[in-house]
This record gives C-alpha cells, structure tokens and sequence, in this order.
C-alpha cells in the first residue's frame, strides 16, 4: 500500500512537469505552423492524451470486461468538461473563440447526442437491453471521420496570419517545439499510467468494484493527461489550446477508443449503465456550449458549476450503485 502511495506522488510530479512542457512546446510549433492553437489542441494533443483510453477500450474488449471499456469513455466524457474545463476556469477564465461557438461545439455536440440514440436501445426501439453493436460502433468511426475532414478544412482554408515577428516570438525553436510535445505527451501518459496502475491496486484491496473502479479511478486516472494540460493552458493564459484539447480529446474517446473496438470485435452490453449515465454526458456538453455562448467566455462562477454539476453526477452513481 506504501509503495502504490509513493507511486501515486511520483506520478502526479511527472504530470506537472511534462504537462508544462507539452503546453509551451504546442503554442509554439502553431506559432511556426501558423495554425490556431485550438488545432493543436483538438489534434496532436487531444489525440495523443487520448492514447490511454482507446488501449484500455481495445485490452478490455479483448478480455470481455466491457463495463472497464464503457466506463471508462463516459466517465471520461463527463470528467473532462465537468471537472476538468471547470478546474480550468476557476483558475483562469476560459474565453471561446467564434469557431470554437459555431462549429466545433456543435459537432461535439452532435457527436455526444449520436452517442446517447445509439447507447438508449431499451427506450427508443423497445429492446430489453442496451447493446452497442457492430454497425454502431462502425456509424462512431464514420462521424470521426467527418470530423477529421472538417480539421483538414481548416488548416487548409483558416490558417492564422502570422506575422515574422511573432514566429520569433515562439517560446522554442521548430525542433525543440516537436521535441517538448513528444516528450511531453510521453511524459504525462507515463505518469497518468503510474497513478491508475498504483490507484486500480489500491481500490481492489479496498474491495471497489469494477463499475466504480472504471468510472473513478481508471476514469479519473486516463483522464489526468488532460487535466494537468487543460489547467496549465489555462494558466498560461492559452484558452483556445485547454478548450480544444477537451472537444477533440472527448470525440477521439467516443468515436474511435470506444466505436473502433466495437467495430472490430463485435456488440457490447451496456446493462451496468444507466440512463442517468448518458444523460449527464449530454447535460455535460450542453452546459458547456451554453455557458460558452454567454460573452464567449467560462467564468470562475460557471467553472464553480461545472464542478458542482460533476459532484452530483457522482454522488447519485454512488447512490444508485450501493
């Protein structure tokens, strides 16, 4: 138990340290690429953060522990708006930007309601359970799709006009900026393995679970790339890049760590989740688009919130649960 502690430490160091790395490394290389950081973020980074849970999807797929794959995707859904952009704001206020509003919001938007018609087969087609099957996950794969070719549209008809002088101004240099984001994006998925390895061991000791180890700790812990990211953005003032890391990282986690392995290996059973679980995913991503129309900013107070909204989530899981 001793050692699994000192792990959970060490772990959450390596993710301060290489989060701050990673965020330094990305202003700069779409500085030098003269892309928004927002493409960064939803791109390279959010793709990247999101390696962890399209692992454990495709492992617990494999070994039929699909409440581990399931899980895991909601409650990471649910963490990384609700906690995560809500930890963000409190410690600096979020300002969205237009196309952030008009576009990419929507399509999580779209993306997340896809999700929740396909997960409610035992309310809208009468079934006797909730099944995500073959073809859905392969409709989850094709909406990612779309999704990459809107990202191509913009950085090949929405390239931000960048002047000489701000490309010397990049913090680092072309290679050191590529250096920062592989090793950062290197250094925070070890460090997040580290805490969910060292947690995971913790909780079975305790006798937790495999529904609450998936949604807490295994959510939680995947989910720490993001925040230690997401919170540093938004301390070094770069809300475009925190922003965009949340809508990319949660369409990956939907579309591909989640629909690519129901693709490939076949229907899941979603009977350990409820209604309640779905709902609060979409809740999760309404709430935000309405707190981001609002001066296109996310307050301390809204971040406030969202985090009270995240603990309710949990307190009536527990409750619901136990």
């Amino acid at each position: 138990m001793l050692i699994s502690i000192l792990l959970v430490i060490v772990g959450l160091a390596l993710l301060k340290f290489c989060a701050d790395f990673l965020v330094d490394g990305a202003v700069s290389i779409a500085k030098h690429w003269k892309v928004p950081a927002t493409v960064i973020g939803m791109t390279i980074i959010a793709f990247g953060t999101s390696s962890p849970e399209l692992f454990i999807c495709i492992n617990a797929s494999i070994s039929g522990n699909t409440d581990i794959a399931v899980g895991n995707i909601i409650g990471s859904s649910i963490i990384n708006i609700l906690f995560i952009l809500g930890m963000a704001a409190t410690v600096r206020p979020l300002v969205a930007r237009n196309n952030v509003l008009k576009k990419e919001l929507p399509i999580l938007l779209l993306v997340t309601v896809g999700f929740a018609v396909l997960f409610m087969d035992s309310i809208l087609d009468g079934f006797t359970e909730n099944t995500l099957t073959r073809a859905d996950g392969m409709i989850l794969v094709l909406i990612f799709f779309i999704f990459v070719y809107y990202l191509r549209t913009i950085i090949k008809h929405h390239r931000v006009v960048t002047r000489k002088e701000d490309i010397n101004k990049a913090r680092l240099g072309l290679p050191a900026s590529i250096v920062a984001i592989i090793g950062g994006l290197l250094g925070v998925v070890l460090g997040a393995d580290l805490v969910v390895n060292a947690a995971s061991d913790i909780a079975v000791s305790l006798g937790v679970s495999q529904k609450m180890i998936a949604l807490t700790i295994v959510t939680i812990g995947t989910s720490l790339p993001e925040v230690a990211i997401t919170v540093s953005a938004a301390w070094k003032r770069e809300a475009s890049l925190a922003i965009g890391n949340i809508i990319g990282t949660n369409i990956f986690n939907i579309c591909i760590a989640l629909g690519l392995p129901v693709a490939i290996f076949g229907s899941i059973s979603l009977s350990s989740f409820n209604v309640l679980d779905c709902v609060f995913m979409v809740i999760a991503v309404v709430t935000l688009w309405l707190c981001s129309v609002t001066k296109s900013t996310i307050s301390r107070r809204e971040g406030i919130f969202f985090m009270m909204l995240f603990a309710t989530y949990y307190v009536l899981t527990f409750l619901i649960e136990y």
